[in-house]
């Protein structure tokens, strides 16, 4: 190990690499419409059974709704911190939400 050569990277394919991480954060971020559409369409659709599909549907919704905002929120901090030694706390805190008082 002590005879190999450092690591290295391209900033160009950096920075692509940021970008499509950037982009597949926005495209989680943007399944919210289409998932919420295809729900109401679901329960809409069930006619004399929305009453038993209600519930579950809203369960079901909930919880893809949570798994998008986690994907979106893990590809933002991938791509802030791609080619970093350090962490940025300020890029990986996407959305400014939490704070430190010192």
């Amino acid at each position: 190990m002590a005879d190999e050569e450092p690591l290295s990277a391209d900033f160009t394919t950096l920075d692509d690499l940021k970008h499509d991480m950037s982009e597949l954060s926005i495209a989680f971020d943007n399944s919210q419409q289409p998932l919420s559409s295809a729900h109401d369409r679901a329960v809409t659709g069930a006619g004399d059974f929305k009453n038993e599909l209600q519930s579950g549907a809203a369960g079901f919704l909930l919880a893809w709704e949570v798994a998008f905002r986690t994907m979106s929120d893990g590809a933002a901090l991938v791509g802030n911190n791609i080619g970093k030694t350090v962490v940025d706390l300020k890029a990986t805190d996407v959305a400014y939400s939490s704070t430190v008082q010192l």
